[in-house]
């Protein structure tokens, strides 16, 4: 999962204000937002209107790393759980979309990404709203998929 640096600002403010001594709050992101450092560079850069990808690395070439053995690891699903977090403190995860778009935002303002780029990939207001329920409906998809 992806957390937001804003929610995890957020929950650390409010866990002065509102928590309780010694209570320990998680600042994760949503469960349904979890997918790789390639898949969220990659949704950045359809946002963003750019054409360049990262692939997932996804083999497993044995000698390549080196060998682990040992234990096996078991992860609960979802890894971690904030429901106490949002409940206590009311401070509920930024969907990684809307954390990205506000990234990509900044980033154009900032000039690192160039307007023609977005214009061209995203079109008119229209278009551009199309587009944006296609990603989240991809994004859906793969959560689907990998459940």
């Amino acid at each position: 999962m992806w957390s937001y640096s804003l929610d995890v600002s957020a929950v650390a403010l409010r866990a002065l204000e509102r928590g309780r001594p010694g209570e320990r709050y998680l600042a994760v992101g949503r469960p349904q937002d979890a997918m790789s450092l390639a898949d969220l560079c990659n949704r950045a850069a359809d946002m963003g209107g750019i054409a360049a990808r990262v692939e997932n690395d996804t083999s497993d070439v044995p000698g390549r790393y080196g060998s682990i053995s040992g234990p096996t690891l078991s992860i609960a699903q979802p890894a971690s759980d904030s429901t106490r977090t949002i409940n206590e403190l009311g401070v509920t995860p930024t969907a990684v979309d809307d954390a990205l778009a506000t990234m990509v935002r900044w980033l154009r303002t900032a000039g690192r990404i160039p307007e023609a780029a977005a214009r061209s990939w995203l079109g008119s207001p229209r278009t551009r709203s199309a587009r944006m329920r296609a990603l989240r409906a991809t994004h859906i998809i793969r959560i689907l998929n990998f459940s």
